[in-house]
Formats: structure tokens, C-alpha cells, sequence
């Protein structure tokens, strides 16, 4: 409960909520930090590419790096989807710049903001593109799964067109991970 003061002109209040807005640690560098040298690109597809993980409590993925190859801009769209493939959240279509280069070490980052919202823990989340115009690094060797998302949870393989894969990794590095919070005006 919340009783305001004597108001005599418009007053602004806001109300935040969240799964636990104290508690969760931010965290940089969470899954696989950066793709390893001589990683390539791949792209230009409608078909689900990403990564699965498991989390260990709500959180929010404010921002990924991707690693663009190609030589001109393009888009793509974020999915954040449960483990029976339904769709919890649509993020896009976002714009990717053209890239630096077409392998690692030459292509260099680019931070795309997502403020996705993984709901509750649970295993088999997958986090994948649709609609990429725009070829991005990716891995398909020397991989050790899991890859620790700070204390949230881990990604546990990559998901290649509807399938689990423990010899790819997709697209997404160095995630920017924060709590759940939201404001909101009242």
C-alpha cells in the first residue's frame, strides 16, 4: 500500500516489478564469449538457427553480440521460444551492419540490444534467427558445452533447424544479462 502526500498539481508516479530485482546479478561475457579463430559465416536463411539453454530463474538477455560476415547489411529476427517450440517472445526484424570480415579473427562484434525476457527456470529454452538476410559466424568444432550463463543458467547446444546439436554453436556471444525488472508509469 501506498498513500501519496497532499497532491495540488500532477505528480508522476512509477511502480517496478520484477521476478527478483535485487537478487540477480548482471552478467557480461555469459555463454560463449567470442566465436574462436578461423569460425565462418552462415546465413541468409528462414530456418530456425540459434542455440538451446537451460535457466536457473527469470532473467532478461538485454543485448548479444553477433559477428556479421557479410559484405553487405541485412536483418534478421530474435525468437525466444520454450522446449515444446512455443513462442514466448518475437524480437525484430533487426538491423545487422555489413561485416569486417568473413572469419575470425577479422570480423569484429556488434551488439545487437534484445531486452528478451526468459520467463521462469526451465530447461530447453532455444534462442534462435528467422528471416537472416545476413551471413553470421557461427561454429561447427572444438565446442564444449555447457557454456555457463553466470549463475542463470547454461547454453547446452546449438539448434540447427529444429534439432539440439552438440557440435554447432549459432550466432549469439557474449550475452548481456540483467534481472527482470520493469517500470512502469501507474
Amino acid at each position: 500500500t501506498f498513500t501519496t502526500p497532499l497532491l495540488t498539481s500532477s505528480t508522476s508516479y512509477w511502480v517496478q516489478a520484477g521476478d527478483a530485482p535485487s537478487s540477480l546479478p548482471s552478467v557480461s561475457g555469459a555463454a560463449r564469449v567470442a566465436p574462436a579463430s578461423g569460425a565462418s559465416g552462415f546465413g541468409n536463411t528462414t530456418l530456425a538457427y540459434g542455440v538451446q539453454f537451460n535457466a536457473t530463474s527469470a532473467f532478461n538477455i538485454k543485448a548479444v553480440d553477433v559477428y556479421p560476415s557479410g559484405t553487405s547489411a541485412g536483418t534478421m529476427t530474435l525468437v525466444l521460444a520454450d522446449k515444446s517450440g512455443n513462442i514466448l517472445q518475437t524480437v525484430g526484424p533487426l538491423n545487422i551492419p555489413a561485416g569486417t570480415g568473413t572469419t575470425i579473427p577479422t570480423a569484429t562484434p556488434v551488439t545487437i540490444p534484445l531486452n528478451i525476457t526468459v520467463p521462469v527456470a526451465d530447461t530447453g529454452y532455444r534462442l534462435y534467427v528467422t528471416n537472416l538476410t545476413v551471413p553470421l559466424i557461427r561454429e561447427s568444432s572444438g565446442l564444449a558445452f555447457p557454456y555457463p550463463i553466470g549463475t542463470l543458467g547454461n547454453v547446452t547446444a546449438g539448434w540447427a533447424s529444429g534439432s539440439a546439436s552438440a557440435s554447432t554453436y549459432y550466432y549469439f556471444y557474449n550475452w548481456q544479462i540483467g534481472d527482470n525488472v520493469c517500470n512502469t508509469p501507474l
